[in-house]
């Protein structure tokens, strides 16, 4: 599973059924396991982080070189997705000034139906989280370099 230590597993996760999930980046694949841990399920995204289960069945995958979060039904079929290129002008209105988003590393979906995607720590000018509608439309970012630091990842509550 890719080289190095980097390329393993990412965002292993419990799923409501009790199986797991995990998303690879070394060969760009996520995985669906049973409560033994036999293999059900995989799905080559491309380049990828990770992804989670969603309540609906579905699984949400950040696609990390691509910039673009996808949400895929278990036929693999991309139900949602939004990249990077559809809302960096929105970026750059919500927050003049920042650098351009030139990478993205987790995702989750909030229980108001809208994604928050959240950025590579390669440049402390950008924004590290951005809150997304089902419509694409960025609802608010964050960027506190100073008190996160290099945070790329986060669990929404509520």
């Amino acid at each position: 599973v890719g080289n190095g230590t980097a390329g393993q597993c990412r965002w292993f996760r419990m799923t409501s059924k009790g199986t797991y999930v995990a998303g690879t980046m070394g060969n760009h694949t996520f995985y669906e396991y049973d409560k033994e841990f036999n293999l059900i399920w995989t799905h080559n995204p491309g380049s990828m982080w990770g992804g989670v289960p969603l309540k609906n069945g579905n699984y949400l995958l950040q696609r990390e070189a691509a910039m673009t979060t996808v949400e895929i039904n278990k036929a693999g079929d991309i139900v949602w997705q939004v990249s990077i290129a559809d809302i960096q002008s929105q970026l750059d209105t919500l927050a003049p000034g920042l650098g351009k988003v030139t990478g993205t590393q987790t995702c989750e979906r909030l229980s108001n139906g809208n994604t928050v995607v959240f950025t590579r720590f390669c440049d402390a000018k950008i924004p590290q989280a951005s809150e997304i509608t089902p419509y694409k439309k960025v609802v608010w970012t964050l960027r506190d370099w100073k008190h996160l630091r290099a945070a790329v990842s986060s669990r929404c509550l509520g």
